[in-house]
């Protein structure tokens, strides 16, 4: 809920236009073009709930993802289907009748369509049948008190409509989502946490014919929980958020988008609001055709999963991709995240919370055969917090096997 959706329906059409140029795509006599993969691997996570340091518990678990994704085009316009299943099969055994295992379907359908030079429109439906782990999320600190992970459904449905031929100086553009999330077990506590959201906007671009267009994007997203807290009070709130930004591709090298401006975010109740400087940022520097460096950074008050009103979210975040070779790429991430909760009790007390998380991440892909990717991966996690009973660290090191026809 973080990313504007125009910025994810973008990411979604270039990804879908490049289905066509991968490998193992099969091409129906109707036009169709199918792409299937499975993903197999194996890794070891030395602290599965994301326990203080002495409490770890580690263990091996066996993934396998099957997926495959449709695709028809006819000029411009296209539509396109992804399904996929995330399992994972834990070798720990607590002796307890907990079981961590998980099976998770995720469905995405998307359309494009141009009517005409001057008009076009996006349709993006997500619906995910999803596991959250012990240990995060609602569950943070007290992954002991539970013997399964969270399980919901999450239902996603967004549009966009843009005016404005390519070539024109000026665009303007209104969009909507709606999303739905709905818990599935431990109704004692997930059902506070059952939510819709509903997002309008607008954004209006001008192109200065020199490789940057400057935009302006307002968006207004209506927050609300089906069932109040246990205090009484209501969680739902206005979310009105005003960006100014550009975006370049100035030369070969360098491209990206910067957005900056207010947010405003207030509850139907007494809690702590929200009103101050939010961003979008990301800028990518390829200066070789096989190597290049991505910086993405944001800043927004985000909805919580456990306690607060809201947390002021601020991300950093940096990639390094490379190609070796025809055959062998790598990527070296790390990434900061500051979370600051705020909010208040019916006595009017201040809650404050400081949490600081850094992720290191490496990725190496290899190909085997044209059809089959060889990868190694490994993940570090530090966490620091105000609330002690939530420092850890967590190490994640694994090998997958990627398999096309």
């Amino acid at each position: 809920m973080k990313k504007s959706l125009m910025t994810t329906l973008i990411a979604v059409s270039l990804s879908h236009y490049a289905i066509a140029n991968e490998t193992g795509t099969i091409i129906t006599d109707s036009g169709l073009e199918l792409t299937p993969l499975l993903e197999t691997g194996i890794k070891h996570d030395n602290n599965i709930f994301s326990q203080p340091k002495g409490s770890e518990v580690s263990s091996n678990i066996l993934t396998i993802d099957p997926s495959i994704k449709v695709l028809s085009t006819d000029g411009l316009n296209y539509w396109a289907l992804d399904a996929k299943v995330r399992s994972g099969f834990y070798t720990k055994d607590l002796g307890d009748g907990s079981d961590d295992d998980y099976v998770d379907l995720e469905l995405e359908m998307t359309r494009h369509q141009e009517l005409g030079e001057k008009h076009r429109f996006d349709i993006n439906a997500n619906i995910n049948w999803t596991s959250e782990p012990r240990g995060k999320g609602l569950t943070e600190g007290t992954a002991e008190e539970i013997n399964e992970p969270v399980r919901y459904a999450e239902q996603l449905i967004g549009g966009m409509y843009e005016y404005g031929s390519e070539s024109s100086v000026g665009k303007v553009a209104v969009m909507g989502r709606f999303v739905n999330r709905d818990h599935k077990n431990f109704r004692e506590f997930t059902q506070y946490r059952d939510t819709e959201s509903l997002l309008v906007g607008t954004q209006l671009k001008y192109d200065t014919q020199n490789a940057t267009t400057w935009l302006v994007e307002v968006t207004h997203d209506a927050i609300r929980y089906d069932i109040l807290e246990q205090d009484g009070r209501s969680r739902d709130s206005d979310d009105l958020r005003g960006l100014v930004g550009v975006e370049w591709q100035a030369t070969a090298l360098t491209s990206g988008s910067v957005k900056v401006g207010y947010q405003d975010k207030k509850f139907f109740d007494t809690r702590n609001e929200f009103s101050g400087l939010s961003w979008e940022a990301s800028v990518k520097w390829e200066p070789l055709t096989y190597s290049s460096l991505e910086f993405e950074t944001s800043n927004a008050a985000i909805e919580p999963r456990v306690e607060g009103d809201f947390i002021e979210q601020t991300r950093y975040d940096l990639t390094w991709d490379h190609d070796w070779n025809d055959f062998m790429t790598t990527r070296f991430g790390i990434e900061f995240l500051q979370e600051d909760y705020s909010g208040n009790d019916l006595a009017g007390d201040v809650l404050i919370r400081d949490d600081e998380t850094f992720t290191y991440s490496f990725l190496m892909n290899y190909d085997i055969t044209n059809s089959t990717t060889f990868s190694l991966f490994a993940d570090v996690v530090d966490k620091d917090s105000t609330n002690v009973d939530l420092l850890h660290d967590k190490k994640t090191v694994g090998v997958n096997f990627t398999f096309t026809l």
